[in-house]
């Protein structure tokens, strides 16, 4: 039997054994020469990795173990001597000699991975004039495999569209994207190798992988066989990238208010990463993509998607669906913190200053303006000469950011303020403005929002009466003392 083995991560043990041929006596008196018996059995390789060394590694040990048992006793005799020759199978042959069962120090570098045959050949050199037994000379070999690592150089991942390799390190990937992976050099490795670890997930062995890329981030790719190589991936997740500009806490995620801007930018977050370039947002339906930003146009459908044309996610698409919103109902903070009720002593008068909010909260219009249209006012009795008195149009505001307990804030103090002179009427009257609420995206065309009314009624004794939009009831009498907007 012939045992090729790994002392440590720089050692191996060549062992040859051999029997007698043809014979089992008990060993006689006088010197004989040893000789080779039967065939070597076989061979094989353990250490440290169990199954495999590496390239570089040079230190081996070879250990012929012969059985002397037809030799001489060691008094006067001399012991045959044994030549045991190595071809390690790279086109290398080193030959080495001893005496008895002693072990022998050797030297071997491997410059390339693979199976290499190793072939052992012992030879008994005889002593004619010593020998006075059945020996003689001959010669065995036994050959067995010995696996090399090649140190991996790098890993790659391949192209879905064009078929070609490349290095995977600092690449951008979709996490989704199924990935074809492979070492460097892709020759022959020992079975079982290299292994395959790292933070993506990727398990198993061989020298080639397919996974799936999943979560997001700068992830890990190792391939072990001896030393390890780790490329990093760079893996986004794209549906947490499709980012309003207003981000709020108790925002939508797949809706958006008229006029918003959708930031679709992902290159920016994973310092040395490979900007993914041929990456191509557009979307189908309302509003226009440019680049990495998508600005949300009238209400309606939409879907952003992502197509990719270049490498590891090439031909990989990503959609995302929303919902386009408009302003579709609003409300007041009718009386604002720390302000008072308007009158003037005397007249039928009332006012208050309320902020305007906008609905629904889950979104932002803060890209939208707002403005109170022009109507013509309704009135009977005390206002009947109001009749058709015009409310003009405001000037476009602006509207805040979003806010999901109250929604967009429209950037414009409302007064509101009715006041008229006496003699009051027996029957009193109402008076009534119908006013159109109104957003804009670009600052020229108007879109319905809602219409409110502004609501006055009086009696006899010039009491007014005051709501709007759902606000109030603010009320004074005509004999109130004059009070301002202050507390």
């Amino acid at each position: 039997m012939a045992t090729l083995k790994t002392l440590a991560r720089t050692s191996i043990i060549l062992c040859a054994v051999f029997g007698l041929v043809g014979t089992t006596e008990a060993k006689p008196p006088g010197g004989q020469n040893c000789q080779v018996g039967d065939a070597l059995t076989g061979c094989s390789i353990t250490g440290p990795e169990e199954d495999y060394v590496c390239v570089g590694v040079s230190a081996f040990t070879i250990s012929p173990s012969v059985d002397y048992d037809y030799c001489g006793d060691g008094v006067g005799r001399v012991l045959d001597t044994v030549t045991t020759t190595v071809t390690w199978g790279d086109g290398a042959t080193d030959t080495y000699s001893s005496c008895g069962a002693t072990t022998i120090p050797a030297s071997h570098t491997y410059a390339t991975g693979g199976t290499k045959t190793v072939g052992i050949t012992c030879a008994d050199v005889g002593t004619p004039a010593k020998d006075t037994g059945p020996g003689g000379e001959g010669t065995q070999t036994a050959f067995c495999t010995v696996n090399v690592c090649p140190p991996i150089t790098d890993i790659q991942y391949q192209n879905p569209c064009t078929q070609e390799w490349a290095s995977a390190n600092g690449v951008s990937v979709l996490s989704g994207t199924t990935l074809n992976l492979r070492v460097i050099p892709a020759e022959a490795y020992p079975a079982s190798k290299p292994t395959w670890g790292g933070t993506a997930g990727v398990t198993g062995s061989g020298t080639t992988k397919t996974f799936t890329v999943s979560g997001s981030g700068q992830q890990s790719v190792e391939a072990t066989c001896c030393d390890t190589k780790t490329v990093n991936l760079c893996v986004y997740n794209m549906a947490t990238y499709v980012l309003p500009e207003d981000v709020f806490t108790g925002r939508s995620g797949v809706r958006y208010g008229v006029g918003e801007t959708v930031n679709l930018s992902y290159s920016s977050d994973q310092p040395g990463c490979v900007d993914p370039a041929q990456w191509v947002w557009w979307n189908e339906g309302t509003g226009t993509t440019s680049g990495t930003t998508y600005t949300v146009g009238l209400p309606g459908a939409v879907t952003i998607h992502l197509t990719c044309t270049d490498g590891p996610s090439c031909g990989w698409h990503f959609d995302w669906p929303a919902t386009v919103v408009a302003p579709s109902a609003a409300s007041y903070e009718a009386q604002i913190p720390g302000t008072g009720i308007w009158h003037t002593l005397g007249l039928c008068s009332v006012g208050f200053e309320g902020w305007i909010y906008l609905a629904p909260y889950d979104v932002s219009f803060w890209k939208a303006g707002f403005r109170e249209n022009e109507c013509k006012a309704t009135g009977t009795y005390f206002f009947l000469d109001w009749v058709d008195k015009l409310h003009p149009a405001s000037a476009w505001s602006q509207i805040s950011r979003g806010n999901a307990s109250t929604g967009c804030r429209v950037l414009w103090l409302d007064q509101v303020i009715t006041q008229k002179v006496p003699p009051f009427n027996s029957q009193g009257g109402y008076f009534n403005w119908a006013i159109p609420w109104e957003y804009t995206l670009d600052g020229t065309t108007a879109h319905d929002i809602c219409t409110v009314n502004h609501h006055v009624e009086t009696d006899a004794n010039g009491i007014a009466t005051l709501t709007k939009a759902g606000a109030g009831p603010f009320i004074r009498l005509a004999t109130d003392q004059t009070h301002g907007f202050e507390p």
